[in-house]
C-alpha cells in the first residue's frame, strides 16, 4: 500500500481505477495552460539538489536561511535545463508569470523554515502493520527528514523529527464521506 496510491483513491476512486487498476493512460494533448506537475517536479528537484550539500549539518531558519541558501537555490531553478524546457512549453503569459513568481515563492518558502538539521533526503520509508490477519506495509518516500528544536514558554528545548513533503500547489479537498464508506474499510 503506497501513501500516494491511497491519496489518489481518496481523491477520486474512479480515476484511481482507470489509471492504476485498468492502467489506462491519459490522452496526450497539447499544453494550453499551466503545468503544475512540471513546476512541482522542478522545485522538488531544486530543493533536493540544493539541500544535498548540507545533509547532516545545522541550518539557520527564516531570513538567515533565505540569505544563506536563497541565491544558490534560485540559480539552481533558473539555470536548469528543466526550467528552460518548462518555460518553452508554456504559453507566453504562463511562462512570464512563472519566471516572476518562482523567485518569490522560493524566497517565501525559505523564510518560513525554522532552524533544522537535515537528516535525510528522498528517504524510502516503510511501516509494517497487520490488518484483518494480513501483514501489510505502508510505503513511500520522504522528501526530507529534519531534526528540529524550539524553545517553549518555560525555556525548555523541545522538538524531534519532522518529515517534510514539499508541496508547491494546493492540496485537493478530500471527500469526507470516505470515513463512512463501510465497503472501503472492510
Amino acid at each position: 500500500v503506497s501513501a500516494s496510491l491511497l491519496d489518489a483513491y481518496l481523491r477520486c476512486p474512479l480515476q484511481f481505477y482507470f489509471r492504476h487498476l485498468a492502467r489506462l493512460a491519459p490522452a496526450d494533448d497539447i499544453n494550453e495552460g499551466d503545468d503544475p506537475l512540471a513546476v512541482g517536479n522542478l522545485f522538488h528537484q531544486t530543493l533536493q539538489e540544493g539541500y544535498a550539500p548540507h545533509l547532516g549539518k545545522s541550518l539557520p531558519g527564516g531570513d538567515e536561511l533565505a540569505e544563506f541558501l536563497g541565491a544558490e537555490l534560485e540559480e539552481g531553478v533558473f539555470a536548469s535545463p528543466e526550467f528552460r524546457r518548462l518555460v518553452a512549453s508554456l504559453p507566453a503569459d504562463s511562462a512570464a508569470m512563472l519566471a516572476c513568481a518562482a523567485k518569490k515563492r522560493l524566497d517565501d518558502y525559505l523564510r518560513r523554515q525554522p532552524p533544522s538539521t537535515i537528516l535525510a533526503l528522498e528517504k524510502s520509508v516503510s511501516v509494517p502493520f497487520a490488518c484483518n490477519g494480513l501483514e501489510l506495509s505502508l510505503t513511500g518516500k520522504a522528501d526530507r527528514i529534519d531534526k528540529r528544536f524550539v524553545v517553549d514558554e518555560e525555556g525548555n528545548q523541545v522538538g524531534g523529527f519532522i518529515v517534510l513533503d514539499y508541496k508547491t500547489g494546493r492540496l485537493p479537498a478530500m471527500d469526507r464521506t470516505i470515513w463512512q464508506d463501510e465497503p472501503f474499510w472492510d
